[in-house]
């Protein structure tokens, strides 16, 4: 049976990836729009001491940190890990510092220390979104920044997740994206939105500085009549911007000590 379902997932692997060479083949993950905003906030040369929240056991996913693009320079930053998953972060080996602790509680470490706070998939998971980013602003040096990439509480994804009884939540997850039940976490959207986010950043003394909500790879992959639907959702809500509400992601930079305006409701971050 095992192998039955190994054999199934390939052959829709390779159908999906065909679909989306014909009918949007610009489609990327939103990690890699993570990665690329990560990169570019390094590369200003201004970061000599990042904090990874939720770090987890790597910078990024998989098929983001094996492309040669995506190695980061980090020889002049002192990068620390926080994470409540001790065998997780464990197996981290891109962090001068590892710390196994909540992070919604107090952060281990003094104030005004920190040029960079990010959060990868990390503030959907948060029961009190202000109180950490209370937190955060405190460690932040004058000039720092926080990225963070997160799910959209109004994009399709999202709201169709919502929409599964809890019991079934993990169950979807184990077989449209593979996930292991332990993998998948409690979910609470508190800060999801473009509003709700700059409520909570006003509330914890931090600016939103950039904000784009962004397309990523498809769920429905393993069901390949739906699998072509939602690929032509996605490439519709790609390339519509009034539709750019339900794209499935958020990456936005908030900052410290400087007044910040959002550069236009469709700046990007990723393509």
């Amino acid at each position: 049976m095992g192998s039955l379902r190994a054999a199934y997932y390939r052959l829709t692997d390779r159908l999906y990836w065909k679909a989306v060479r014909l009918l949007y083949p610009e489609l990327l993950n939103s990690q890699y729009g993570y990665a690329d905003e990560l990169k570019r906030i390094l590369g200003e040369g201004k970061v000599k001491r990042w904090i990874d929240l939720g770090c987890g056991h790597a910078f990024f996913s998989p098929f983001v940190a094996e492309k040669n693009e995506y190695r980061l320079d980090l020889e002049d930053v002192h990068v620390v890990g926080i994470d409540l998953d001790a065998d997780s972060i464990g197996r981290h080996e891109g962090l001068n510092e590892k710390v196994v602790c909540d992070i919604t509680e107090r952060l281990p470490m003094g104030d005004g220390g920190v040029d960079l706070v990010t959060l990868n998939m990390v503030v959907e998971h948060v029961k009190d979104p202000v109180g950490l980013m209370r937190e955060v602003e405190r460690v932040l040096s004058e000039d720092g920044e926080v990225l963070i990439h997160t799910p959209n509480k109004w994009g399709y994804t999202t709201l169709g997740a919502r929409l599964l009884p809890e019991v079934m939540i993990a169950w979807a997850a184990g077989v449209l994206l593979g996930r292991k039940g332990e993998d998948v976490y409690e979910t609470h959207y508190l800060m999801n939105r473009e509003k709700d986010l700059r409520k909570v950043a006003e509330a914890a003394g931090l600016e939103l500085a950039k904000v784009e909500m962004v397309n990523s790879s498809g769920h429905l992959a393993v069901l390949p009549p739906l699998m072509l639907v939602e690929l032509l959702w996605l490439r519709l809500i790609g390339k519509v911007e009034g539709l750019r509400g339900m794209r499935p992601c958020m990456i936005a930079r908030l900052k410290k000590g400087q007044a910040c305006t959002v550069k236009g409701k469709s700046e990007r971050v990723a393509a």
